[in-house]
């Protein structure tokens, strides 16, 4: 298993919140309270080309790196097919 659950007290109104999350196959988390009704959760959503290349440039100017410039359409189709109906997309 490699998941986890837990109690926590709420940031919000100091009740209940109850977290939940997964590392598998990468870093997930949702939470709700049993207070005041507050929730969050991992959110996966896939950039249009012009996000995209904005995020890069951000990235290689904040890292001091060459920036990635791979061609989303030589990625591998079934592992992308895959990841996104894990994730619904």
């Amino acid at each position: 298993m490699s998941g986890y659950s837990d109690d926590i007290v709420c940031p919000r109104c100091g009740g209940i919140l109850h977290i939940s999350g997964d590392w598998k196959p990468i870093d997930t988390q949702c939470g709700f309270c049993l207070d005041c009704g507050m929730q969050f959760w991992t959110q996966f959503n896939i950039m249009d080309d012009e996000d995209l290349q904005e995020a890069r440039e951000e990235y290689a100017a904040d890292m001091g790196a060459p920036m990635n410039d791979t061609d989303r359409s030589k990625l591998d189709k079934e592992k992308l097919k895959a990841f996104d109906s894990w994730a619904g997309l």
